[in-house]
Formats: structure tokens, C-alpha cells, sequence
């Protein structure tokens, strides 16, 4: 390797170079070395007849568009180099939560293309050239806007210079760059406009072009916009910015990555924008929204104004397990849900994660908002799908059976592809959306890209789970039409972009209207082979139809990305329900003729008691309904005031008590419960053994004998045992061995000793007590040792099983567990 001293001339491949900075020579490549030790090296290659040395730098802003990107990259490469153009990309990519601000991330990018290029092109990912007469050449004149009006597909209006603009970075820093304080999407570039011409820089548009706007340009991306407007955006980027700029644009580069697709160098730049929101405050719109004036309303705004004035109220399933969407407390996951769903011949996101903890609402939510939009959509249960061909089959039975298509037993499902093939055959003909709605719990076994050592290598298996997948199966099977053969890369990349491009132009022609397919207790789907979950989630891609697959997620989603992670479904987040929340639903089941500020105080005094242990709103919905004929039971004799709290609350305390020992166990149902409180028989007791309370109590007592160390005795059943010193390497020993080593034999004296001190009451010893001993020895609950003095001192064994021991324990309302070594 050699190190070439600054202002000198290189030369590489036939190319004279002009050295700016620090040029490396190593192995035929041109490098370019920036910064101190440790920074990203940018390679220069395919160095040919660069006019007067002239470098592009690809500049292209980005956020979780990577099926775009991966379109992009190739297909601009063999663009540029028919036109022998130097050139490099850049992948400005934002990682952070505000909203998408692209002027910013361009500034970013022009900030470390100063040393490699000298133009750049600020290109749109979704942007494709398509007529070769497009010169990405050095701008001589001024700057050069190749997506012109009258040439770009979408825009046609004189000032928009947005989508590809080419432009000298002495052009760029001379207007000090673009502004940053556009947030969300649109007006950044007539602003930019508007300086290049305070400046004096006209701006040149291609000329002899006539493809006209359906064949000079591709666009390629189908997503929604982010053109929502708070706080005085309007206004104030309606005008002039003559403060913010390339100088003062506030980011934190997290890292700097090299990138390569099929082959093909893309620097990444991982981006962390700042904002003052004293300034922007609509950098976050998440708070507080209002829409722009004259601005078309939205068709799901519309459903969800109609939705509003009944969300306080509470409508549970009805026969046909049918949920409406008027759900409390839900008012702005509903909106959002209503707003991604759109109306129902728009075109549906391909997966959407909700995440939120058990009993959230998601499912109840999710149900109610497909129901308002009259799409097809069907739940699959993944706990019923212990194999990958189970799974299959059910997918394609539930939708066959919603679409009302043939049956589905004439379809195979030995492998993915032919799922895949089955699915695209029934859905060819669907004239509905379709969503498919998956409920996962994600667990430590989900650990996407994990196992890959190599950095480069674990990036491409993270955002390539879709090239993996058509690697392993695309390349010898046939099922999706228009994909050519796979070629692996050393890097895990493939090559499958004619095929991509394909099933973009299939779905581009097919019917809008489609299903959705939803999947309950999705965590087992983390069990199954590591392609299975990459593929549920890229249906719509795969059989080129309006499916939109939901993952209903009980924790976070973290196991399904990373850092490097592009291609992201759009994530909501369901936060758990709080006091207030679950009273205002709650209240929604007062019993008919019971005021509401009663039933309410009832609900505030069960929460108290519960919240702190149980936050499952079907949990808790059992538990009052289940207590609340209990609490007020001295209201309707008479005896207490509806307004006597305290009363009220000595009442009910005991059977709350009992209630908690019980919590998720469910060990009666509703209707058993209620017939136990009409007979005055609510209690624990499940023991089939009948025995005398002073039996169980010697029996408790043998138990604790038999598995505690004797020298513990003081500290469990005295009252001032003194100090206790830690020994940590004996008491762990000693608790290791505790339940395994089975019961040891204990005295007569210390089994009575004990006795004495856990009963409550006091007991006289007599006769009966040494009776039930017997008794006990003959039922084969004890049993008796053999020693050397067997009439003074006899010793005995405890033969209780440790459930056995809990049941009778339970029975006496003793705290078994409180009195045991091993677990304290």
C-alpha cells in the first residue's frame, strides 16, 4: 500500500486525479482516506474518462424505504456508467423519531461529500431515470433539474425543482445550503428555489426530451406521505428562510457503514437530526395536529369524527363474535389505525406492528376498526400451528373461507413456494382487501441475525431477509411469476431485481381492493424455521395482492430489528391501560339500578387492592363482577350507608383476601362462584382428606420439622430472636438441598414446640393432642423412627407431599411458604 502526499497527480486506470487530500493506493483501487484513525474509507472504482475529474456524490435522503432502495441502487449504477460518470453513493439515513426532514439529511450529505465530489445529485429514492438522453454530467451553466415539469410523473408546476437536481457543491455552499426547519414532507425544494435565485443561479431543465412523463421516469414508490401539518407550520414554511442552512443544521452521526448491494458500494450515514422545538415545534406532531386550510379531508378522518362521540361507550361481542369499534380509552389508536387502513380502494401497508402488553385492547381494537372499514379480514391462531405446514394450511383455509373461493384442500402446502403459489391463486380474482392479523408474544428465541459474527454479513441478513428467502427458494422453484434466478453473494445479498421490479409492475395493474389476514398468538411463529416470519410478513410482495399482514405484539419488538435494520413494518405502540382508564371502562358493566358513584367507589377500592398485581383488564373485569354482590351485601339488609366506606371495606376485606390468593388461577368459574356466595360457602378448601383443625396444624408443624434446619427454629417462631449473621456459602448449601434430599426425622418436643407457636389459639396439652399424633402415624401422614430411647425421646418424619402440605395450608389460611427456609 502506498500513501501519496497531498497536491500531487495520480495516476489510476488511465486517469489523471488531481489529490486534494490523502489518496491510499491499495491492491488497483483509488481510496479516499478522510479524518482520524478509525473513520470510513469511501472506494473510488470503475475510474475511466472522468472529465476533467469531475466526481458525483449521489446524495440520497432515506428513512425505511429499503424495497426502494435496493431498486434504486442497481439500476442508477448501470445508469451512470453508461454516461461514464464518476460517482458515489450516499445514503443519508435518519434514525431518529422526529419526522422525515430531508432538506437536513442533503445538508448532512453535502457535509461529507466536500472532500470526495465536486456535484451532486440530490436524488429521490422512488425516482428512477429511465430515457438515456438524461446527462448526469458536471453542471457547467448552473444547477440542473433533470425531473422537470412536464417530465416528471407526478409534478408539473414551473417553481418545483424537487426529485433529481444536479448542482455543484461552490453552488451549494454558496446559498448556504437548504433550510432545515421543513419537517414532513413537501415545500423544502420551492424554498431552495427560491435562493437559487436570490443568488443568481438559474436553474437549467433537459431539453429535447420526448418520452413525456410515462416513459422518461419511473416512480416506483406507493407509500403514504407525511403531510400532516400542526402548530403555524403553514405560515411559517409558506415563507422565506434566511436564518437556518447547511451551517447550522444540528445532527449526531451515529455510525458511518459500508454498504454493498449486488456488488455495488453505498456509504450509509445513520443520522440523528436535532430539534429546538422553541422554533419547530412541528417536528413532532404526535401531541397536537390540525390539517392545513383547504387542504381535502382525509375519507378516514370522516369515520373516525363518527366514532368519537361514541368512544366512552362500552359494546362487547355480540353473536356472531362481532365487535363494533366504539372503545374507551382507545380514541387515538383507533384514529391512527383508521388513517395507515385508509379507505377501501386505497392501497393497504404490506405489515403493521402493534405492540402493547396482555389485555391491552389490541385484538378488541384491531377487530372493531376492520369491522367500520368493511374489509375482509381473518384472525389465525398460531398456538393451533405447531408445524410450518399446519400454519400454511390454515392461512389458506381461513381465507378461502372468507373470500367464499373453491376449497382449500385441492392446494399443496409441502414447502413456502408452494404456499405462496396456492395463496397468489386464490387471491388473483379477490375483489376485497385482505388483512391478515397476527397476535405475537414475542420470546427470546426470536433473534433475527444473531448468529451472524461478521458485521457486513449480519447487516444484509437483517435487511435482506427477503433476498435470503428468495435465495434459498427462488432459484430452483417456480411460483412467482416474473423472478429470475437467485445469485448468492458472498455478503448474503442476491440478485433479484428484474423479479422485484416484476411483481412492482404486477401490483401496480392489479384490483385495489382486497383482505385482511390476522394471526393470534403469533410468538410460535419465532419457533418455527428462521424464513417462516420473513416471508407472513412480505405476503404482499410475494403474491402481488392488497394483503396487509398485522403482528399483534404482547412485548417490545425489538427482537425483530436492529440499528441497521431498514425495512420496518409501521409500529403502534398500545400503553397499558392506568387507574383511571380501567375505572372509566369498568363502569362500563354497572349492574342496571345501581348508582354509578357507588359502583364507582367499589371500583376504586377493588383497584386499590388489585392494581398493583394485576393490571389484565379480563381479570379484573372477573373480579368485579364476581365481588360485588358480596359488597353490597349490607347495603341492600340495611345494616351499612351506601356512603360508609370504611364499613363497607371491613366487609369485603376477607373475601378480597381470598380472592388474591387466587389471582389468574381461576379455580371456579363464574356461575360456581356465584352459587357458593348464595350458599355462605365461599371458601379455598379443595382437601379431599378430612381431618381435625388440630391434625392440620400438626401436620403443618411435621412439615416444617421435617424441611427446615433445626437451628432456624429461633428465627422463624420467636418474637426476639436477636441479630442474624449472613453466611452465604453454608446457606446456600444448605438451601440447595432443602426439598431434594427428601423430609429428616425430628423430636416429639420440638413437632409440639412448633405446633404451639403457629396456631393461633391457645391449646392445652393433654391426651388428644399425643392421640391425633398417633392417628396421624396410622393414616401414613407421619412416620415413626426407629432410635435408642423410643419412649422419651421418639422421633418422627413428615410423609406429606408438597402440594399435599399447601392445600392443607390453605384450608387453615396459614402462610406455608412465609415458614419454609428454602424460600425466604
Amino acid at each position: 500500500m502506498t500513501v501519496l502526499a497531498r497536491g500531487t497527480l495520480v495516476w489510476a486506470r488511465g486517469t489523471l486525479v488531481w489529490a486534494r487530500g490523502t489518496l491510499v493506493w491499495a491492491r488497483g483501487t483509488l481510496a479516499w482516506a478522510r479524518g482520524t484513525s478509525g473513520s470510513s474509507v469511501l472506494y473510488v472504482r470503475g475510474l475511466r474518462k472522468a472529465e476533467a475529474g469531475h466526481h458525483l456524490a449521489v446524495v440520497i435522503p432515506f428513512r425505511e424505504r429499503f424495497s426502494d432502495l435496493i431498486v434504486f441502487i442497481p439500476h442508477m449504477n448501470k445508469f451512470l456508467k453508461k454516461q461514464d460518470i464518476n460517482h458515489t453513493f450516499i445514503l443519508v439515513n435518519q434514525v431518529d423519531s422526529y419526522r422525515f426532514n430531508r432538506a437536513s439529511l442533503i445538508n448532512v450529505g453535502v457535509i461529507h461529500a466536500k472532500g470526495l465530489a465536486d456535484y451532486i445529485a440530490m436524488h429521490d429514492v422512488d425516482l428512477l431515470p429511465l430515457n438515456d438522453q438524461l446527462s448526469y454530467e458536471y453542471p457547467k451553466g448552473g444547477p440542473m433539474h433533470l425531473a422537470a415539469p412536464g417530465l416528471h410523473p407526478k409534478y408539473d408546476y414551473e417553481t418545483f425543482i424537487g426529485g433529481i437536481l444536479l448542482i455543484t457543491v461552490n453552488d451549494f455552499l454558496k446559498v448556504k445550503g437548504m433550510s432545515n426547519q421543513y419537517w414532513g414532507w413537501g415545500m423544502e425544494d420551492d424554498e431552495f428555489n427560491a435562493r437559487l435565485g436570490e443568488a443568481g443561479l438559474k436553474v437549467q431543465r433537459p431539453t429535447g426530451i420526448e418520452t413525456g412523463k410515462l416513459n422518461t421516469f419511473q416512480h416506483i414508490h406507493h407509500g403514504p406521505r407525511d403531510s400532516w401539518v400542526c402548530y403555524d407550520q403553514y405560515e411559517v414554511t409558506r415563507k422565506r428562510d434566511r436564518v437556518t442552512g447547511i451551517d447550522d443544521v444540528q445532527y449526531k452521526m451515529q455510525s458511518v457503514t459500508n454498504l454493498t448491494v449486488e456488488t455495488i458500494p453505498v456509504v450509509v450515514l445513520n443520522v440523528e437530526l436535532r430539534c429546538d422545538a422553541s422554533h419547530t415545534p412541528w417536528c413532532d406532531c404526535s401531541k397536537t395536529t390540525k390539517k392545513p386550510p383547504g387542504r381535502k379531508r382525509d375519507p378516514s378522518e370522516d369515520r373516525a369524527d363518527v366514532i368519537a362521540p361514541l368512544i366512552r361507550k362500552w359494546t362487547a361481542m355480540d353473536k356472531e363474535g362481532r365487535v363494533t369499534p366504539h372503545i374507551p380509552e382507545r380514541q387515538n389508536e383507533v384514529s391512527t389505525l383508521l388513517q395507515l387502513l385508509g379507505e377501501r380502494m386505497q392501497h393497504l401497508p404490506p405489515a403493521i406492528i402493534i405492540t402493547g402488553p396482555p389485555s391491552s385492547g389490541k385484538s378488541f381494537v384491531m377487530r372493531g376498526v376492520l369491522e367500520s372499514t368493511g374489509d375482509a379480514f381473518v384472525f389465525i391462531n398460531c398456538i393451533e400451528c405447531y408445524t410450518v405446514k399446519l400454519l400454511f394450511q390454515l392461512i389458506i383455509l381461513r381465507i378461502t373461507d372468507v373470500l367464499g373461493e373453491k376449497c382449500a384442500d385441492e392446494y399443496k402446502y409441502d414447502n413456502s413456494m408452494d404456499f405462496i403459489h396456492a395463496l397468489r391463486s386464490i387471491l388473483q380474482g379477490a375483489q376485497r382487501r385482505i388483512i391478515l392479523v397476527v397476535r405475537i408474544e414475542v420470546n427470546t428465541s426470536c433473534n433475527i441475525g444473531k448468529t451472524e459474527t461478521n458485521h457486513l454479513r449480519r447487516i444484509a441478513f437483517e435487511i435482506l431477509n427477503v433476498a435470503n428467502f428468495l435465495t434459498n427458494y427462488v432459484e430452483t422453484r417456480e411460483g412467482i411469476e416474473g423472478v429470475g434466478s437467485a445469485t448468492e453473494h458472498p455478503l448474503g445479498f442476491c440478485k433479484y431485481r428484474k423479479g422485484v421490479k416484476k411483481l412492482r409492475r404486477v401490483r401496480a395493474g392489479a384490483k385495489v381492493r382486497g383482505t385482511d389476514l390476522v394471526l393470534t398468538r403469533a410468538e410460535y411463529l419465532c419457533d418455527m424455521p428462521p424464513l417462516v416470519l420473513p416471508l407472513i410478513m412480505r405476503l404482499q410482495d410475494f403474491t402481488s395482492a392488497n394483503l396487509s399482514v398485522v403482528f399483534l405484539i404482547r412485548t417490545s419488538c425489538e427482537k425483530f430489528k436492529s440499528p441497521h435494520s431498514f425495512p420496518f413494518p409501521i409500529q403502534i405502540s398500545f400503553p397499558q391501560y392506568s387507574k383511571d382508564d380501567l375505572v372509566s371502562i369498568l363502569m362500563q358493566d354497572c349492574p342496571p339500578g345501581v348508582e354509578q358513584h357507588f359502583y364507582k367507589n367499589f371500583l376504586n377500592l377493588l383497584l386499590s387492592v388489585f392494581y398493583p398485581a394485576c393490571r389484565n383488564l379480563s381479570e379484573l373485569r372477573f373480579l368485579a363482577r364476581n365481588n360485588f354482590s358480596k359488597y353490597q351485601e349490607p347495603v341492600v339488609a340495611g345494616d351499612v350507608s351506601a356512603n360508609d366506606l370504611r364499613r363497607l371495606w371491613r366487609h369485603i376485606e376477607p373475601q378480597l383476601k381470598r380472592a388474591m390468593q387466587s389471582l389468574f388461577l381461576r379455580e371456579v368459574s363464574s356461575a360456581q362462584w356465584e352459587k357458593l356466595q348464595e350458599a355462605g360457602a365461599v371458601s379455598s378448601r379443595r382437601l379431599h382428606l378430612e381431618l381435625p383443625l388440630y391434625s392440620k396444624y400438626l401436620l403443618l408443624a411435621a412439615y416444617l420439622a421435617s424441611y427446615n434446619p433445626s437451628k432456624t427454629d429461633k428465627r422463624f417462631f420467636m418474637k426476639h430472636h436477636g441479630k442474624q449473621r449472613k453466611m452465604l456459602k453454608s446457606t446456600k448449601k444448605e438451601k440447595a438441598k432443602s426439598h431434594l434430599i427428601g423430609p429428616k426425622p425430628f423430636t416429639l418436643d420440638r413437632l409440639l414446640a412448633i405446633f404451639y407457636s403457629i396456631i393461633d389459639e391457645k391449646v392445652i396439652p393433654s391426651s388428644n393432642i399425643m392421640c391425633q399424633v398417633t392417628s396421624l402415624v396410622t393414616l401414613g401422614l407421619l412416620a415413626r423412627m426407629r432410635t435408642e430411647d423410643p419412649i422419651n425421646a421418639p422421633k418422627y418424619k413428615c410423609l406429606l407431599s408438597f402440594q399435599l402440605a399447601k392445600q392443607i395450608a390453605r384450608t387453615v389460611e396459614f402462610d406455608l411458604l412465609s415458614y419454609l427456609y428454602e424460600f425466604v
